[in-house]
Order: structure tokens, then sequence, then C-alpha cells
């Protein structure tokens, strides 16, 4: 998988950001997210930049009838800490 810039206060994947705060460069959490917090299949597939295959592979699974309890697993990889630019 590709790095994936994500910035804390964004929500850009819903649940992300509270995983995040605390760790430190080079540290790995393993986060599980409901689908209802992490988002649309469409908002995480845009925000992971994941190619047609894969996208269309979360959709269906996020989207198949009478699975309200889909959960995501990410394993976040801290790699690198950059401040907020002022």
């Amino acid at each position: 998988f590709e790095p994936v810039k994500l910035r804390i206060g964004n929500a850009d994947i819903g649940g992300l950001d509270e995983a995040l705060v605390g760790m430190r460069q080079g540290g790995v959490r393993r986060v599980l997210v409901p689908v209802p917090i992490a988002g649309s299949p469409s908002q995480i597939s845009s925000k992971l930049g994941l190619e047609f295959g894969p996208r269309r592979r979360l959709e269906r699974q996020l989207n198949r009838p009478g699975s309200p309890g889909n959960i995501l697993f990410f394993e976040l990889s801290l790699e690198k800490v950059q401040p907020a630019s002022s």
C-alpha cells in the first residue's frame, strides 16, 4: 500500500483522528472502525486512493444488504510527523 497523508482534525476517515492522537513516529496501531463512523464507501476509497478493482470490492462489501455490522480494519504506521503550517 502507498502511504496516505492524514491531517488530525480533518476527519478524513472517521475514527482515525482518535487513533492518531498520541502516536509517535514509527508507532503502529490496529484500529477497528464501524462503517457508519468511517464514512461512505466513496469517501473512504477516494481518501485511500484506491484503484478501480479494490474500490469496487470495498463498495460491494460495504453495501451488502443485511450487513449492518460491517467494521473496517486499519493498521496505522506513523512514518512521519509534520507540524501544521501557520
